[in-house]
């Protein structure tokens, strides 16, 4: 067996998980570090969930190995199978997992009562945490006088109050309002990163898990196709489905004509030659897909087209469409036959079926090899 580094409180290595002919798990190695919230990503049935219930105990697995701070919980050349209860692990689901006939302090208090804690340890304890998620005067309240949210801290005081290294997140943001969601994951970031605790958060919405994660893993199929700092999979990624998948909004196809003094690349694409950095070897003639996020655009009259006239990738185009979300203007620009996406903030505001002039860093464009 290989050394396992000391900050690393989760490793998972070849692991397979099947349900009938169905691979839900297939061969994922993970390392994950201590003190890290780490999130996994994807499409609905990729098998996110599958591998957290892998992790957790409440799966087992048909091959690999599961290391949970230096313990090994699974393995299966050895015959190897800790149960959830031995993992020492907090979960937090989708749905509100609490008693209904009972109160705030009772559901938070029941896996201590479980382990016949004394009385004194569980009501400090339960005090502790209360305080530490927000439920100070709602000890009393039975779950159908709580709020959605409140229910979703009652969730996560019943997982802290173990005490656990390690806490799992399972779509914990799903069946609340936009706004409440917004806020409780700021909350629980903070509060993860106080008490010093990993974490493993499910999520199929990639903004939730950019938002919360130190680093993400994105699934299609049961298979990681890549990991890293969360700005690293929002700027950088590196494979096609990762880039689509965490909303780049525009994708071209290209094909490399030129190199400018070795840190440039120019590419011919449906809309014309644009420049970008040279991402990694690429050779004269080799296709490319290009990607371009809609955030990054810049869209100017054309009657300014002075102003930025010395930019590398500089565009003549008209504005086809523009809705207004509150937050920015969302335009669709005709290049040339070719529809551009690009979000730009309230302040520019240009008017439909006007000139414009369409720009871009070469910083800004994401090229990955083939189309």
């Amino acid at each position: 067996m290989e050394e396992i580094k000391m900050e690393q409180i989760i490793v998972c290595r070849n692991l397979l998980k099947r349900f009938g002919e169905t691979i839900a798990v297939n061969h994922v190695n993970l390392d994950i570090n201590r003190n890290e919230i780490f999130a996994i990503i994807g499409p609905s049935g990729c098998g996110k969930t599958t591998l957290l219930r892998c992790i957790a105990g409440l799966e087992k697995p048909d091959k690999g190995q599961i290391i949970i701070d230096n313990k090994v919980v699974f393995d299966s050349d050895k015959g190897l199978f800790l149960p959830a209860h031995m993992r020492g692990i907090g979960m937090v689901f989708q749905i509100f997992a609490v008693w209904p006939h009972m109160t705030v302090f009772e559901n938070i208090a029941y896996p201590l009562k479980l382990r016949k804690m004394p009385k004194e340890e569980i009501n400090k304890r339960v005090k502790d945490v209360i305080e530490l998620v927000g439920l100070q005067g709602l000890e009393t309240r039975y779950p159908h006088q709580l709020s959605g949210g409140q229910q979703q801290r009652v969730s996560l005081a019943r997982s802290l109050v173990m005490q656990p290294k390690v806490i799992l997140f399972d779509e914990p943001m799903s069946n609340l309002d936009a706004k409440l969601a917004e806020k409780l994951k700021i909350d629980i970031k903070i509060l993860i990163k106080k008490l010093g605790i990993t974490a493993i958060y499910v999520t199929h919405d990639q903004l939730e898990a950019l938002t919360v994660a130190d680093r993400v893993a994105v699934m299609r199929e049961g298979k990681i196709l890549e990991s890293g700092p969360s700005i690293e999979i929002y700027t950088k990624p590196k494979h096609p489905f990762t880039a689509e998948f965490v909303g780049v909004s525009n994708k071209m196809s290209g094909k490399v004509i030129n190199f400018i003094n070795h840190n440039y690349v120019e590419m011919e694409t449906e809309i014309g030659k644009l420049v970008c950095d040279k991402p990694y070897d690429l050779m004269l003639g080799d296709r490319v897909a290009v990607y371009l996020r809609a955030n990054k655009i810049k869209i100017y009259p054309y009657q300014n087209l002075n102003l930025v006239k010395q930019n590398r990738n500089l565009f003549e185009g008209r504005i086809k469409s523009k809705s207004f979300t509150g937050e920015s203007f969302i335009y669709i620009i005709d290049l040339n036959g070719v529809e551009l996406r690009a979000h730009t903030p309230p302040e520019v505001n240009l008017s439909e079926d006007i000139k414009v002039v369409v720009t871009f860093e070469p910083s800004d464009v994401i090229i990955l090899k083939g189309e």
